[in-house]
């Protein structure tokens, strides 16, 4: 084959150190198109970026040249350096050090789009540690308690 060719969607979480609500409205409304310049700067099209106070959630296509660590290392290190720019009460800004990422069925991802679109009304009902673990658990992803 003269090419590689490669659709693997993934679904990333991740939270603010010791989950601190730093990302209100108006960061998240900038942050989330950093994010995705970010995204399409890796060659990791974005098709839905979100999250809630303490977290986001990213929904891309991973690039064929870059392994998810790679990916996620540079979006988080990009995006907390810009944030501690940006803006004054994020000053010190860091994200935790790990993340949780799956892959997504490229057929039926509809309701992941939606889902990460409201993320404000579903964090009325449910904190975001509970969130995480069916997070993990959904995508058969064994985790230590301790660890979350």
């Amino acid at each position: 084959m003269p090419q590689s060719m490669s659709r693997v969607l993934v679904h990333a979480v991740f939270s603010t150190k010791h989950r601190v609500p730093l990302l209100n409205v108006s960061v998240r409304e900038q942050l989330h198109p950093y994010i995705g310049g970010v995204l399409k700067n890796l060659e990791c099209p974005p098709l839905q970026i979100g999250g809630f106070v303490d977290h986001v959630h990213l929904f891309f296509a991973l690039s064929k040249n870059l392994s998810q660590a790679e990916v996620m290392n540079k979006v988080k290190s990009n995006s907390s350096r810009w944030l501690s720019e940006t803006f004054h009460e994020c000053r010190e800004f860091s994200w935790q050090p790990g993340y949780g990422i799956k892959s997504v069925d490229p057929v039926n991802h509809g309701g992941l789009l939606s889902y990460i679109q409201n993320q404000e009304d579903h964090h009325k009902k449910i904190s975001f540690l509970e969130e995480y673990r069916e997070f993990l658990e959904s995508g058969g992803i064994h985790y230590d308690e301790r660890d979350l």
